[in-house]
């Protein structure tokens, strides 16, 4: 501003035209010049020391397009991006607290994000503050942490750091993504990032995204070269994954796949699980489901009954959009 040239003319020597006597108008240009000069060397500096303190965990400049490792195994570059300020999805309404996100062609084309489901994801919060300390939360279908990173925030302010959320996600970007999102809102160590799927079998996978569109409603099918997924109960063995009392399902008509392969675990901790459940209607041919249909209570019992995983009657009821069940001994 104007105050600032004057004050920077000051310092480098400029006097004012009372003054001046019979300088010369090539001098006072000259000296407006320096002093020009002066403020923007000034505001570079800040703007270069503002920058540095934004730098991602990985060191990379917040403005350059980090190197994202796709599903495919090709490297793309991430798109420019800006953070926004949000009221996190999974904190009560009459308490709300702020979440760090990211807005960017990349969360665009990877709708949902934060405010998908917001009164069902609030909901389970009372859910997770009861379980046993040390415990853990699966997010698996995590997409692009929309729901686990949310989590564990609120769990951090709740003063239950000791819980972790595991998101398990098989696409490599949006793990990479999960991760930049834990670390802006300070729950790196309460989240970790798996980057497989959960099937009852260890094998590759391919995505293919159903009618309804968005890479949140993506299906999987066997390929040789797809992405790796593994068997929740191999990963509990691994020490990958520790105890469990809540879980979120989200696999696109691959949850029972999903729990089948967790058949120890869920008989050994019981875990609280919300999942989807619909009944697939049409089939295109490549497998993909197209048209589907929500399920019913008794073709929810009958479904996990050919797995001889019973369902706790008094945990079986409709969850919003989703259910909420969990295993009878």
């Amino acid at each position: 501003g104007h105050g600032d040239i004057k004050a920077s003319a000051s310092a480098v020597g400029y006097t004012p035209c009372s003054e001046m006597g019979e300088q010369q108008g090539s001098d006072f240009e000259q000296v407006r010049r320096r002093a020009a000069t002066s403020i923007l060397s000034r505001w570079a500096g800040r703007e270069r020391a503002r920058l540095k303190r934004l730098e991602t965990p990985t060191g990379q400049h917040p403005l350059r397009r980090p190197q994202l490792q796709g599903i495919s195994g090709a490297r793309v570059a991430a798109p420019l991006s800006q953070q926004c300020i949000l009221t996190n999805p999974c904190e009560d309404s009459c308490a709300p607290g702020s979440l760090t996100w990211e807005e960017s062609s990349f969360t665009e084309a990877n709708w949902p994000g934060p405010d998908w489901q917001r009164a069902q994801k609030a909901a389970t919060l009372r859910h997770v503050l009861q379980l046993p300390e040390g415990s853990g939360v699966i997010d698996c279908g995590a997409h692009i942490g929309d729901y686990g990173v949310p989590l564990a925030l609120a769990l951090q302010r709740c003063g239950r750091r000791d819980l972790t959320v595991y998101c398990i996600e098989p696409a490599a970007d949006k793990c990479q993504f999960i991760r930049r999102m834990a670390w802006a809102n300070g729950v790196e160590d309460s989240v970790r990032v798996i980057s497989v799927g959960l099937s009852s079998q260890d094998g590759r996978f391919v995505s293919h995204e159903d009618s309804t569109g968005g890479s949140g409603a993506s299906q999987w099918r066997p390929a040789a070269r797809g992405s790796l997924f593994r068997r929740l109960d191999t990963m509990c063995a691994e020490g990958v994954i520790g105890e469990v009392g809540f879980m979120w399902l989200d696999c696109e008509f691959m949850e029972k796949q999903a729990l089948l392969g967790g058949i120890k675990l869920l008989r050994r901790c019981r875990p609280t699980i919300v999942l989807e459940f619909t009944i697939p209607r049409r089939v295109n041919s490549l497998g993909v489901v197209t048209h589907s249909r929500a399920g019913t209570v008794r073709e929810l019992r009958a479904e996990f009954e050919e797995l001889r995983l019973r369902v706790d009657d008094f945990y079986a009821a409709r969850f919003h959009d989703d259910w909420l069940i969990r295993f009878a001994p």
